[in-house]
């Protein structure tokens, strides 16, 4: 039998089937990896495998076997191998996977529902598709409101005047959400040095540490640890989302601006002011975040004026993590008055949406076509630990040199109207 691994497609009623020849050894196993992960972001959620022909099977092909066992369980898929070659099936039966890895085709198929209060609207390429998370939202929308704080003077960024006054803790949990500046520590001595950019959402925290360290650190409920972070500044947002939201291309390759999700949410949800939690493949992220802390400057200095700027800001040159995840939080507003304009700014030139954004960007992993769950959505994200940035997310529009904004591939919303 030839060594080199073959890998055939065939598409069966409700399921993918990958027919693989060969050997499944330390070098070949990188190829069915690839299969599988190119088979996944291209939309198949219950995927087989036919093994009759494959002669031998290495430790590290069992690993990816087990890889996507997990993988596929978390997002409500399937998969499992219908046939195996006796060689084959010996060692699976003798590692005890056996019975694990036995396929068993899809049952149910998932049909969208009719809810009369759900609805979708077609803009740019992509479908957004969007339906009330209760009964109470599906009657009234508006009934729910969710609670909004402003934390602090987000313009003391513009003379580094921050002091030990300026800081708050603030703990998170289920329900709670947010995003701005802060740092995990004691107090402000502590954290003095390491304030950045950080994103909340409900029972985890992420954010990216200023300083020479520059590498994103998070913390998850766990037992009677709840996620308590020291803010500089901050947009807190509590209470039940209202709406969840899908959008996906209509035709592949498609990608889709963050100025132009936002929009759409806008006009499909009626919400003059509204928090979103997104959940989005990335296409490309554009966005800052601070290389030294505004608590270490000098009085006076403007860490964002130049030639300051170069010193104290990390910026991407162009798109960055495309075919990552992101996890974004953030508000959006049309108010042009009132304390929600210091924490705001337009999100695309000329429009009349204002909005702050952040990201916590990780390595991919696929949406669930039918969970709606936003706590396991997010525990899901940070159980494997492959977190690689958080970033404050931009739309660099500027003439020539401008790299524009954040894009999307797809991804799903949780949604709900402010108290603003």
């Amino acid at each position: 039998m030839d060594e080199k691994l073959v890998i055939t497609n065939e598409t069966k009623q409700g399921y993918l089937l990958l027919h693989v020849s060969g050997r499944v050894d330390g070098y070949w196993s990188k190829m069915l990896d690839e299969a599988l992960d190119a088979a996944i972001r291209a939309g198949d959620q219950n995927i087989a495998l036919d093994l009759e022909e494959v002669d031998y099977l290495s430790s590290l092909g069992i690993r990816v076997f087990v890889k996507y066992v997990k993988l596929f369980k978390s997002i409500d898929g399937s998969f499992g191998i219908t046939k195996a070659s006796q060689n084959v099936h010996s060692i699976l039966d003798m590692v005890g996977l056996d019975s694990m890895l036995k396929w068993q085709e899809p049952s149910v198929t998932i049909i969208e529902s009719e809810n009369p209060s759900a609805c979708k609207i077609e803009n740019e390429g992509f479908c957004f598709k969007s339906q009330p998370l209760s009964e109470n939202t599906a009657e009234n929308p508006e009934r729910k409101l969710l609670k909004c704080t402003l934390v602090g003077y987000p313009e003391k960024l513009l003379n580094s005047s921050f002091t030990e006054n300026d800081i708050k803790s603030v703990r998170f949990g289920k329900g709670k959400y947010g995003l701005g500046l802060g740092a995990f520590g004691t107090g402000f001595k502590d954290c003095e040095s390491r304030f950045g950019e950080f994103v909340a959402a409900g029972d985890a925290v992420a954010y990216m540490p200023s300083g020479k360290i520059n590498s994103p650190d998070y913390l998850v409920t766990t037992g009677a640890l709840i996620p308590e972070i020291n803010l500089l500044y901050g947009i807190l947002f509590e209470g039940e989302f209202s709406r969840f939201i899908r959008f996906a291309p209509l035709a592949p390759g498609k990608r889709l601006p963050l100025s132009s999700i936002i929009n759409t949410i806008s006009s499909l949800t009626g919400y003059e002011s509204f928090a979103m939690i997104m959940v989005g493949e990335s296409a490309g992220i554009v966005g800052a975040s601070l290389h030294k802390s505004p608590a270490l400057s000098q009085t006076g200095e403007n860490p964002l004026g130049y030639p300051e700027v170069k010193e104290s800001v990390n910026f991407t040159t162009e798109p960055e993590f495309r075919g990552s995840v992101a996890l974004t939080t953030g508000v959006v507003t049309k108010k042009v008055s009132g304390d929600i304009t210091r924490f705001t700014r337009p999100s695309a030139e000329g429009g009349e949406l204002r909005q702050h954004m952040h990201s916590a960007i990780f390595s991919y992993f696929p949406l669930s076509k039918s969970d709606q769950d936003l706590d396991k959505t997010v525990f899901s994200l940070f159980e494997d630990d492959k977190i690689d940035s958080v970033m404050h997310l931009l739309n660099d529009q500027r003439e020539t040199v401008g790299i524009g904004e954040s894009e999307f591939y797809q991804g799903i919303c949780w949604v709900g109207p402010l108290d603003l």
